[in-house]
């Protein structure tokens, strides 16, 4: 609906659990209820009126700690909702992207590893599936969606950073292989 939303990150060397929106129309920044827990390097997407928080790690903790939360925001009632499927490879440093109702967590870093694992998550039914892996394994990473599919650039290959790639994939969740024109 115009805005966008800013959640959890890193402030001052700690996870913070802040989630804010900025109306870029009037130019401000609102404080919203708090997430449920603090966690850096996660991502979100948002499905109807809801803005699902998934996995993301816990420096406070250690860089290596990956939460396997999955917890949304309702907009509709102004609160986080808690206890969401849990996603099945906790990791940070992962993409999501919003095709319909689902949203696809691709890639990421934890547990010594880069990961090339896509999940699915049905966010009507509350349920994980798996899909094609990458063919590149890789983190800090991002989704872009178009035709259906999700197309991933560039990202490093080892967990912490350093060894960058410009590989360039897409994944199609239904099959369907029509390129972005």
């Amino acid at each position: 609906n115009g805005k966008i939303y800013y959640a959890g990150g890193l402030h001052a060397g700690a996870d913070v659990p802040w989630f804010d929106v900025y109306d870029p129309v009037a130019n401000t920044w609102t404080s919203l209820p708090d997430m449920p827990e603090s966690r850096d390097h996660f991502q979100a997407g948002v499905v109807t009126s809801r803005f699902y928080a998934i996995g993301g790690r816990r420096s406070n903790i250690s860089p290596d700690s990956a939460p396997a939360v999955n917890d949304y925001f309702d907009f509709t009632t102004n609160a986080w909702v808690t206890g969401g499927a849990p996603v099945p490879t906790p990791r940070g440093g992962f993409a999501t992207s919003v095709i319909g109702t689902h949203v696809y967590v691709i890639g990421g870093e934890g547990g010594n590893q880069v990961w090339k694992t896509v999940e699915d998550y049905d966010t009507v039914a509350n349920t994980w599936s798996e899909g094609a892996p990458m063919p590149t394994a890789r983190h800090g990473i991002e989704g872009a969606v178009c035709n259906g599919g999700i197309y991933i650039a560039d990202g490093g290959l080892v967990e912490g950073g350093g060894t960058p790639t410009n590989v360039f994939e897409v994944y199609f969740p239904g099959g369907v292989t029509k390129p972005c024109s």
